[in-house]
């Protein structure tokens, strides 16, 4: 920075003093310079009013992501003003001479960060929302698809489910099945695989029967593990947030190959 002038010097701190990332040394040093050459700057644009109108026109609600506000910072440090003024010169000297002032190098970046912001955003996709019967059609797709009958322990009827292994999912069709209470205990399926030991079940995912259910619920199977050769389904009652190994003392219903 010892090649800037007095002005050039005073502009840099300025922006870094609009950014916030002036260290204590460098704070006092633009104090200082404010007192004389700031005098002349002052009739210009000045950062603090660009910053301000920028965030106020275009940043969204929530603002910049914490991590992009940190490397933008980060980023802008090494930048000379005279390098910004050259990139914007070949830009904007063509239509207006006077946009050719080192301050429309900080309003292009801060701008560009604003609107990265936006495309950040925009381009993040909502989760897929698929319906329990959208599912079924999907899984039933596969020519080899498991179709088995829930039975309640006593043998009454509870629903059926589908299960494709080719795409490792599952549906369970449930009816007859109690409400829970998921603050007191939660309902979790376990799905023995032939090709693993008995004693150590998949977990299939933990869900919930709301009071509000219509005859037939549809619960996706979240297996946590591939399954190649499902042979029981099994759902259990279990704590809130359901076990890591189930005792099997309060087993609901079964489904078998």
């Amino acid at each position: 920075m010892s090649d800037l002038t007095p002005k050039e010097r005073f502009e840099w701190l300025d922006a870094g003093r609009a950014m916030g990332d002036l260290s204590v040394e460098e704070e006092a040093e633009w104090r200082s310079l404010s007192a004389t050459v700031g005098q002349d700057f002052s009739e210009e644009v000045t950062f603090d009013s660009i910053v301000c109108s920028l965030e106020e026109s275009l940043s969204p609600s929530s603002g910049l992501p914490d991590g992009l506000v940190d490397k933008l910072r980060e980023e802008a440090k090494p930048f000379h003003l005279q390098e910004a003024e050259t990139v914007i010169e070949g830009n904007f000297n063509s239509t207006n001479p006077g946009l050719s002032h080192p301050v429309w190098g900080w309003v292009a970046a801060v701008g560009f960060a604003i609107l990265l912001g936006f495309s950040i955003k925009d381009d993040v996709e909502p989760p897929r929302v698929v319906s329990g019967e959208a599912l079924v059609d999907e899984i039933v797709a596969d020519p080899a698809v498991v179709r088995l009958a829930f039975n309640l322990t006593d043998e009454s009827p509870a629903g059926e489910l589908v299960w494709s292994d080719a795409a490792q999912k599952g549906v369970m069709i449930l009816k007859g099945i109690p409400v829970n209470d998921p603050a007191k205990e939660q309902y979790q399926l376990w799905i023995v695989d032939s090709d693993r030991d008995d004693t150590h079940p998949v977990d299939g995912g933990v869900f919930d029967i709301p009071a509000s259910a219509e005859e037939k619920v549809y619960i996706p199977i979240d297996a946590k593990l591939p399954v190649d050769e499902p042979g029981v389904f099994v759902i259990t009652l279990e704590q809130p947030g359901g076990v890591v190994v189930s005792k099997q003392d309060r087993v609901i219903a079964i489904a078998k190959a």
